[in-house]
């Protein structure tokens, strides 16, 4: 191996720590991102929405109040490259989302990142505070069948239980991302691991609209 391959696991924790250090306030649990201390107690039945949706993704109005719907989001760093996660509930009479159950895939803490380079880092399916603080850089919105609501809600529900390992280029985040929306019927962009979050959406929405 060569010395540049050696330090590269180093480089990325360095620019990891670089970019999230102003996420860090005191000793908190969710520094640079990461999700909360399991030992603080059990997650919520349903877990809460992060940032608004900005104006010009508006849910589309063909959406009827009370349908089951899934949110594919993408949201900007300071975590290096951003992150891809859902959303699913029910739409609101507002077009907010109703009993929102968010999900996504997330180095568990800081050294995933470098593990991640060139094997299998563990991971969290919880949403991470940078989810909950930045507001989202692309959505989608898309109305399931309850059918479909309760195969992606038991995808969810197996995942949580056992979370895939994480990997920069093998399976990430949009990976995680495009076998739900598989468990669902949509068709997922090809290559799509390696795609930055904002254009895996973007792909996303194009293949199934």
């Amino acid at each position: 191996m060569s010395v540049g391959l050696k330090i590269l696991p180093f480089a990325l924790a360095g620019m990891v720590l670089g970019g999230c250090a102003n996420t860090q306030q005191g000793p908190q649990t969710q520094s640079y991102g990461f999700a909360s201390n399991a030992a603080a107690g059990p997650p919520p039945a349903f877990r809460p929405a992060s940032a608004p949706v900005p104006n010009s993704y508006a849910p589309s109005a063909d959406i009827p109040a009370g349908a089951p719907i899934v949110e594919f989001r993408s949201r900007t760093g300071p975590d290096i490259i951003g992150h891809t996660y859902l959303i699913f509930g029910y739409q609101g009479e507002d077009g907010s989302i109703v009993k929102p159950d968010q999900i996504g895939l997330y180095p568990k803490d800081l050294s995933g990142f470098a593990v991640g380079v060139s094997g299998m880092a563990e991971a969290t399916t919880e949403p991470v505070s940078l989810d909950l603080s930045i507001p989202p850089s692309n959505v989608y919105r898309h109305q399931l069948t309850e059918d479909e609501y309760a195969r992606l809600s038991a995808a969810a529900a197996e995942a949580r239980a056992n979370p895939p390992q994480w990997n920069w280029t093998r399976y990430n985040c949009n990976t995680f991302v495009a076998d739900m929306a598989e468990t669902v019927g949509m068709q997922t962009p090809a290559g799509g691991t390696l795609l930055a979050p904002v254009l895996f959406i973007q792909q996303l929405r194009s293949l199934n609209t």
